[in-house]
């Protein structure tokens, strides 16, 4: 029996020394205990009771042995595994770093090769050895996180989101370190650049609080070309800032008072001028040639004013804003005696005039 363990010994002894790398001293030791003693040889063979004090002790120094082979082994897989464990991290780390870059977030910069390494492995280890997770984890090789990818600047202005108190800067604007514009004055005007809403104003030029040049009656027009700095808003104004202004001419049928359809667009237009500009108020004038008598002439020339005033008031134009008015022929604008001028005088005229309400 002995032999057969003696045997068994020096292989596994041989096997070790020459796969692992075992001590040099404990291989002797197995080599030892693995040889049969001259004693061992020459005794009786063991009883089932009574053996005597060598046998007894050959066998306590195998039990020995056999633990250190065991212990031995153990920490040899336990190394094993640990290897293992970091080629795996290693390349889970490289996947993090290559999804970073695809992502378009800036990769860190540094990273704690080993530790990271070894944390992230022993972390994501997948093993059926529980407990040996568990003393890895909570051992030498705690799992360190990889460091956080560079923070966003939303507006490109050197100062991270997290802490710019300006976060929406415009582009290549000098900013202080909370992310906000230094100001400055490029046009000279002496309003800061932050707060100037006209910040390309001719130096030299007199500006108000926003930076700009001003236009007091807010009609478009800078009071420097503004040849009616008093416009109310009700008006629409010209170039140079004054109200505009247009006319109605509509021409008549001797003896008649209906309107023709080529006046109808004419009449839409004016219509439009007074509801863009509601600072005017219309007096329409109605106007006959010398044929008939006054009388006459005067009941023709109200009838086609108030037909010119209906109309407007059917393109929304409120009739408190129009007044019509018969002049009969009492102010021709061309000669009587001709045929072209009678045709001429039978017409109606608009007046423009501004309401009592301004604005």
């Amino acid at each position: 029996m002995r032999l057969k363990i003696a045997v068994a010994l020096t292989i596994l002894a041989t096997t070790l020394s020459a796969g692992w790398n075992i001590p040099p001293s404990v291989a002797e030791e197995l080599e030892k205990s693995a040889t049969p003693s001259s004693t061992a040889t020459t005794e009786t063979p063991i009883q089932e009771e009574g053996a005597t004090i060598g046998v007894a002790k050959v066998d306590a120094e195998q039990k020995a042995a056999m633990k250190r082979v065991e212990a031995i082994a153990a920490k040899k897989a336990k190394e094993e595994m640990i290897q293992k464990a970091e080629i795996a991290a290693a390349a889970r780390n490289a996947a993090e770093v290559e999804a970073v870059k695809k992502s378009s977030v800036a990769a860190p910069k540094d990273w704690e090769t080993n530790n990271v390494a070894v944390g992230a492995a022993t972390n994501g280890m997948r093993t059926e050895d529980a407990n040996y997770n568990k003393e890895i984890n909570e051992g030498e090789f705690k799992r360190i996180l990889p460091i956080a990818a560079e923070e966003a600047d939303h507006d490109h202005d050197g100062v991270p989101t997290s802490i710019d108190k300006c976060p929406t800067t415009p582009l290549n604007k000098k900013v202080d370190a909370t992310g906000c514009c230094i100001d400055g004055d490029d046009d000279h005007d002496a309003i800061a650049n932050s707060i100037d809403k006209c910040p390309t104003t001719p130096e030299g030029k007199a500006v108000n609080a926003d930076g700009c040049e001003p236009d007091s009656d807010e009609d478009g027009v800078l009071d420097r070309d503004d040849k009616c700095p008093d416009t109310p808003k009700l008006f629409k104004v010209d170039g140079v800032g004054c109200p505009q202004t247009a006319i109605l001419k509509v021409n008549f049928e001797t003896n008649k008072y209906d309107i023709k359809d080529n006046y109808s667009e004419d009449i839409k237009k004016f219509a439009q001028f007074l509801k863009d500009n509601s600072g005017y108020n219309a007096l329409i004038s109605g106007h006959t040639d010398a044929i008939g008598s006054s009388e006459e002439n005067m009941l023709l020339s109200q009838n086609r004013a108030d037909a010119v005033m209906k109309s407007l008031i059917q393109e929304s134009i409120e009739a408190g804003r129009l007044s019509a008015i018969g002049e009969g022929e009492n102010r021709p604008v061309a000669d009587n005696l001709l045929r072209d001028g009678r045709a001429e005088n039978r017409r109606i005229e608009v007046e423009l005039k501004p309401s009592a309400t301004k604005q």
